[in-house]
């Protein structure tokens, strides 16, 4: 059943923030001093802003994402003055989910205090993602960056790296002129907005980034495509070969399954994401048939 984050505006010029699975109900339950203590004694209310959700516990979590605004962004919310906002949510991705949650989080609190975009989106990008026209989707997953565009033509889609890569405010750590190699991700190939991006960022982390010979939009595949054409033994072949032809043991990965070719590959995957955050990057499941069933798997159930 659907359910509503609503605000209201107050006699007295203050706002609340609400939930309902009825929107004209909950309204006159306000006006007739029934719903909350609050607004009883601030009557009469108006609503002058909803969102509508999937089931009540999105809607509850987006209650309370909407009650931590600053009453400046709550406005802007409900006069449109930054509309645009709305129409931004931010998709973590299927394989982030299943390897850092709590990495997701921390990106997703971000976007939430320093841009006020604090909607997250968790249907997987293989499903219709159920997003109002114009939407743009801020994803942290390559495969979900292409699907996005070539799938659904009424959203648009920016990588966090991008996003990232503009911000003032985001505490980059430093590296300290770390030697790492880099493995673009093969969704991105012609993506150069992508690869400027990302650059960026690891020059904002001052890290001595070391280019291998095929690199950007001549990036060849970590080896994880081959999956389900050939047995896993010649996938994984396949990963060694390419984690070989890196000119640093430590290499920059911004794909979860790319993770898990170089660690079979014999590097040290260093996830952008988890660089960002000041995080170690362990491979947890890498074995090819074991990724592949865990991430079919939670794809089903998103």
């Amino acid at each position: 059943m659907p359910a509503y984050v609503y605000m209201l505006k107050c006699a007295d010029g203050t706002l609340y923030t609400g939930w309902t699975t009825c929107l004209e109900k909950r309204l006159q339950q306000h006006n007739d001093g029934k719903a909350s203590k609050y607004t009883r004694a601030r009557l009469p209310v108006e609503m002058v802003y909803w969102e509508e959700h999937l089931h009540k516990e999105a809607a509850m979590k987006r209650e309370w994402e909407i009650k931590r605004l600053p009453r400046r962004l709550k406005t802007d919310l409900y006069q449109g003055e930054k509309r645009e906002l709305m129409k931004k949510v931010f998709a973590p991705g299927c394989a982030l989910l299943i390897y850092k949650p709590e990495l997701a989080e921390k990106i997703r609190l971000f976007l939430q205090n320093d841009l006020g975009v604090a909607t997250e989106h968790r249907i997987c990008c293989r499903h219709d993602p159920k997003l109002s026209e114009g939407t743009e989707v801020i994803n942290t997953c390559a495969g979900c960056d292409r699907r996005y565009r070539e799938l659904y033509d009424t959203v648009s889609t920016v990588s966090l790296w991008e996003v990232l890569a503009k911000s003032e405010t985001f505490p980059f750590p430093d590296y300290q002129g770390q030697r790492m190699s880099i493995l673009d991700a093969c969704p991105t190939r012609d993506q150069a907005r992508v690869h400027k991006a990302v650059r960026m960022l690891l020059k904002k982390m001052n890290i001595n980034l070391q280019e291998p010979e095929n690199t950007r939009e001549n990036s060849t595949c970590c080896g994880d495509s081959f999956f389900g054409v050939l047995p896993p033994g010649k996938v994984k072949e396949q990963m060694k070969k390419r984690a070989a032809q890196m000119p640093a043991d430590d290499v920059v990965v911004y794909c979860v399954s790319c993770c898990k070719a170089m660690h079979i590959g014999g590097k040290q995957p260093r996830y952008l994401a988890d660089l960002l955050f000041a995080e170690e990057t362990v491979p947890k499941t890498f074995e090819p048939e074991e990724w592949h069933a865990e991430l079919d798997e939670f794809i089903r159930k998103h």
